[in-house]
Protein backbone atom coordinates (compact mmCIF):
# COMPACT_ATOMS: atom_id res chain seq x y z
CA UNK A 1 0.00 0.00 0.00
CA UNK A 2 1.71 3.66 -1.24
CA UNK A 3 1.69 5.95 2.10
CA UNK A 4 -0.39 9.30 1.32
CA UNK A 5 3.33 11.03 0.16
CA UNK A 6 4.40 8.58 -1.74
CA UNK A 7 1.06 8.32 -3.75
CA UNK A 8 1.41 12.19 -4.22
CA UNK A 9 5.26 12.36 -5.60
CA UNK A 10 4.37 9.86 -7.72
CA UNK A 11 1.57 11.49 -9.26
CA UNK A 12 3.31 14.79 -9.34
CA UNK A 13 6.44 12.80 -11.58
CA UNK A 14 3.98 11.29 -13.55
CA UNK A 15 2.98 15.14 -14.42
CA UNK A 16 6.36 16.08 -14.70
CA UNK A 17 7.46 13.42 -17.20
CA UNK A 18 3.69 14.00 -19.19
CA UNK A 19 5.15 17.64 -19.62
CA UNK A 20 8.37 16.59 -20.77
CA UNK A 21 7.32 14.56 -22.88
CA UNK A 22 4.87 17.49 -24.33
CA UNK A 23 7.76 19.92 -24.79
CA UNK A 24 9.79 17.20 -26.87
CA UNK A 25 6.42 16.80 -28.85
CA UNK A 26 6.53 20.55 -29.15
CA UNK A 27 9.92 20.61 -30.36
CA UNK A 28 11.64 22.52 -27.24
CA UNK A 29 13.45 19.61 -25.92
CA UNK A 30 15.74 17.59 -27.93
CA UNK A 31 16.21 13.92 -27.99
CA UNK A 32 19.08 13.84 -25.83
CA UNK A 33 17.60 15.81 -22.95
CA UNK A 34 14.41 13.70 -23.59
CA UNK A 35 15.86 10.75 -22.42
CA UNK A 36 18.40 12.12 -19.49
CA UNK A 37 15.07 13.71 -17.98
CA UNK A 38 12.83 10.59 -18.75
CA UNK A 39 15.66 8.38 -16.80
CA UNK A 40 16.37 10.72 -14.07
CA UNK A 41 12.28 11.28 -13.31
CA UNK A 42 12.09 7.19 -13.83
CA UNK A 43 14.37 6.88 -11.31
CA UNK A 44 13.03 9.38 -8.52
CA UNK A 45 9.60 7.23 -9.24
CA UNK A 46 11.64 4.20 -8.22
CA UNK A 47 13.04 5.73 -5.62
CA UNK A 48 10.10 6.56 -3.88
CA UNK A 49 8.29 3.00 -4.69
CA UNK A 50 11.38 1.31 -3.14
CA UNK A 51 12.66 3.76 -0.88
CA UNK A 52 15.17 0.70 0.22
CA UNK A 53 16.76 1.20 -3.45
CA UNK A 54 18.57 4.37 -2.28
CA UNK A 55 19.76 2.70 0.71
CA UNK A 56 21.53 0.02 -1.41
CA UNK A 57 23.52 3.06 -3.66
CA UNK A 58 23.95 5.22 -0.43
CA UNK A 59 25.82 1.67 0.96
CA UNK A 60 27.82 1.21 -2.60
CA UNK A 61 28.81 5.04 -2.60
CA UNK A 62 30.00 4.67 1.11
CA UNK A 63 26.82 6.76 2.85
CA UNK A 64 25.58 6.35 5.51
CA UNK A 65 22.00 6.69 4.69
CA UNK A 66 19.66 6.17 1.36
CA UNK A 67 18.01 9.83 2.19
CA UNK A 68 21.50 11.59 2.44
CA UNK A 69 22.54 10.00 -0.98
CA UNK A 70 19.59 11.36 -2.67
CA UNK A 71 20.04 15.22 -0.99
CA UNK A 72 23.85 15.13 -2.00
CA UNK A 73 22.57 13.86 -5.71
CA UNK A 74 20.07 16.81 -5.77
CA UNK A 75 22.69 19.19 -4.15
CA UNK A 76 24.92 18.33 -7.42
CA UNK A 77 22.40 18.16 -9.84
CA UNK A 78 20.61 21.67 -8.75
CA UNK A 79 24.41 23.39 -8.82
CA UNK A 80 25.21 21.75 -12.38
CA UNK A 81 21.79 22.68 -13.65
CA UNK A 82 22.10 26.76 -12.65
CA UNK A 83 25.74 26.65 -14.09
CA UNK A 84 24.25 25.22 -17.41
CA UNK A 85 21.92 28.07 -17.05
CA UNK A 86 24.20 30.71 -16.15
CA UNK A 87 26.29 29.73 -19.22
CA UNK A 88 23.50 29.93 -21.38
CA UNK A 89 22.45 33.05 -20.09
CA UNK A 90 25.84 34.51 -20.58
CA UNK A 91 26.01 33.30 -24.31
CA UNK A 92 22.29 34.99 -24.82
CA UNK A 93 23.60 38.30 -23.49
CA UNK A 94 26.62 38.48 -25.29
CA UNK A 95 24.33 37.32 -28.36
CA UNK A 96 21.92 40.24 -27.98
CA UNK A 97 24.33 42.56 -27.61
CA UNK A 98 26.39 41.45 -31.01
CA UNK A 99 22.33 42.40 -32.34
CA UNK A 100 21.91 45.58 -30.89
CA UNK A 101 25.71 46.50 -32.20
CA UNK A 102 24.65 45.56 -35.30
CA UNK A 103 21.44 46.97 -36.09
CA UNK A 104 22.88 50.51 -34.56
CA UNK A 105 25.93 50.20 -36.83
CA UNK A 106 23.60 49.81 -39.56
CA UNK A 107 20.84 52.41 -38.89
CA UNK A 108 23.72 55.08 -38.01
CA UNK A 109 24.70 54.36 -41.74
CA UNK A 110 21.59 54.47 -43.11
CA UNK A 111 21.29 58.11 -41.29
CA UNK A 112 24.91 59.52 -43.19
Amino acid sequence: MLTPIQLILVIITILIIARTIFKWKKKELDTVNLVLWLFFWFCVIVAVLYPPVTTVVANFLGVGRGADAVIYFAFALLFYLIFRVSIRLYKIERDITKIVSRISLGEKRKDE
